[in-house]
């Protein structure tokens, strides 16, 4: 890596593009100009590596690195995006400026997918090149440290990859301890720390590290304790048990559903191992082959929502695995009922349904999935007058997330409404989700039969009033409440109408039923007669069909 000290300061020559482009040819130019064009209107994956690779060739720095910006804003990137972008960007440091902003871009890539590579690259570049750290200043010191834990804790118990991690942690402790000065004994016991936490672990290296371990000890003039020896072999056993599942799920292997089926055999170890974080580790090496895989993404966010409960994790693998698979409404739905049992503002819960609404998923039912989960969200903060939950409490997570005014509640069905109508104009939703669940709120959080009643008087108006399961909803929903007169006013408005599929002797049973259970014999007398007609004109329809 260059040494930041040795290079020219410069005046601002890393933000503009270098001197020593290489001229394009005409066709070059002219194909650069036509994806800048196409990506200006349409984002697209596989025409932002193709211009960052035409970028790359010519040399156009200020440009690239606005186009690698622009890519991890947009997109997840993969390690060797992140470490060419790095590269890049190595080549032209020249203050210390330009080193913060490479620690940046390091930071950002260790968050996409796990890659062991790229956190042994940051954790060597900010040896070498953060002058905290190279000068060793108590600053230095602690932030290497906090480093090369989040290493640890992020790749640290990757089997054949996370070795290499621990040694350079040890290294630098090691570099420390060499470099004499005062607390040579508390440094001594830093490193010693090191060795036997790593020996703990079931790593490919435990033999070298044992060796290592075994000779520094020696040159302290001490010998390993039992308990570590202990903990070693026992390390050594678990990784031998591993061992036939990392050959499995090698890097050489192609990621196909031999692959795939070897990540979950190896997983289903660890999760019969009952250690959460080495579980997490597969998964997370699991989705770096398959990042759009919605399924495995979908395993891995429920495993960790019922096994390891921090909301600050689940929250950020369900940040990924939509960014991933941003396609898949289930998902969005899913990080939206995480956001809302973990508490989340109402605000960041919109922000999260717009995300999704606007993210490109592909059916209805990916739409209905978020805007139902959001709504659910909506109703739990939203106050319920005198009435308590099962356990008490009231109105849910009103009070721990900000309580939802009952007008917010409203117009939140009222866009979802809109939103279907405006992606699915000719969409018409005969389960009748998002009728029956607002006037099901009108009645029992906001207490309001008369606007329960408007729900389904609106809804009869639009293009479900055509259907007879709409007719038939609205009355139940009287009938429940024991307004038998109103639930039978609904039915005398909708058994003469030509009702769609067959619909209109459905909902003349449907009273008729109606009549025998809650009317007396006179009612059922007087609906007998309304119907006959319309039941025989449809059986002789049916006949004659």
């Amino acid at each position: 890596m260059p040494d930041a000290e040795d290079s020219s300061s410069g005046d601002g020559s890393s933000d503009s593009d270098s001197e020593e482009e290489v001229e394009l040819e005409p066709q070059q130019l002219e194909k650069l100009m036509k994806i800048e064009g196409e990506l200006e209107t349409a984002p697209d994956y596989s025409k932002m590596i193709e211009y960052i690779g035409l970028l790359r060739h010519a040399k156009l720095r200020a440009r690239l690195r606005s186009a690698y910006e622009r890519m991890a804003s947009l997109f997840p990137m993969n390690e060797q995006l992140w470490l060419d972008w790095v590269n890049d960007e190595l080549e032209q440091v020249h203050s210390e400026e330009d080193i913060e902003r490479i620690q940046h871009i390091f930071q950002q890539a260790t968050q996409d997918y796990l890659s062991t590579n790229i956190w042994s690259q940051y954790l060597g570049f900010v040896a070498e090149l953060d002058p905290a750290v190279r000068g060793r200043t108590p600053a230095g010191v602690g932030k290497m440290r906090e480093l090369c834990e989040a290493a640890l804790t992020a790749a640290g118990l990757h089997a054949t990859e996370g070795g290499k991690l621990w040694s350079q942690y040890r290294e630098f402790e090691l570099g420390l301890l060499e470099s004499g000065g005062q607390g040579l004994e508390k440094q001594a016991e830093k490193v010693r720390s090191i060795f036997q936490r790593q020996l703990q672990v079931p790593l490919a290296d435990h033999k070298e590290t044992m060796e290592a371990y075994k000779a520094w000890e020696a040159q302290q003039g001490k010998s390993v304790p039992p308990h570590v020896v202990k903990a070693a072999e026992k390390a050594a056993e678990a990784f031998t048990l591993r061992l036939p599942y990392e050959q499995a799920v090698s890097a050489d292997r192609p990621a196909d559903a031999a692959l795939l089926a070897a990540y979950l055999s190896y997983i289903k170890l660890e999760q019969a191992q009952k250690d959460p974080a080495r579980v997490q580790v597969v998964y997370e090496r699991a989705v770096t082959c398959f990042p759009v895989t919605a399924e495995l993404w979908a395993q891995y966010t429920k495993y960790l929502e019922y096994n390891l409960k921090v909301p600050s994790v689940v929250n950020a693998v369900y940040a990924r695995a939509t960014r991933n698979c941003y396609w898949v409404g289930s998902l969005w739905a899913a990080a939206l009922r995480a956001l809302d049992r973990f508490g989340a503002p109402k605000q960041e819960l919109d922000a999260k349904c717009k995300a999704a609404l606007s993210s490109g998923m592909q059916t209805v039912e990916d739409y209905m999935d978020v805007l139902l989960a959001h709504l659910d969200a909506l109703r739990h903060r939203t106050a319920c007058p005198s009435s308590p939950s099962a356990d008490g409490a009231s109105s849910m997570n009103s009070s721990a997330a900000g309580a939802v005014a009952p007008e917010e509640l409203r117009a939140a069905f009222g866009e979802a409404s809109a939103t279907l109508a405006a992606y699915w104009p000719t969409y018409q939703d005969r389960l009748l989700r998002l009728p029956s669940y607002q006037a099901h709120c009108e009645l029992h959080v906001l207490k309001d039969h008369a606007a329960a009643r408007k729900v389904w008087e609106d809804t009869l108006k639009s293009g479900l009033g055509r259907y007879y399961e709409t007719w038939l909803a609205y009355a139940n929903m009287e009938r429940g409440l024991r307004n038998l007169r109103e639930a039978r006013n609904v039915f005398k408005r909708a058994y003469s109408r030509r009702l769609e599929e067959g619909g209109q002797p459905l909902v003349c049973a449907e009273w008729l039923h109606f009549e025998r259970e809650e009317g007396s014999a006179e009612d059922l007398h007087h609906a007998s007669i309304k119907v006959d007609p319309v039941m025989e004109e449809a059986a002789a329809a049916a006949a004659a069909a």
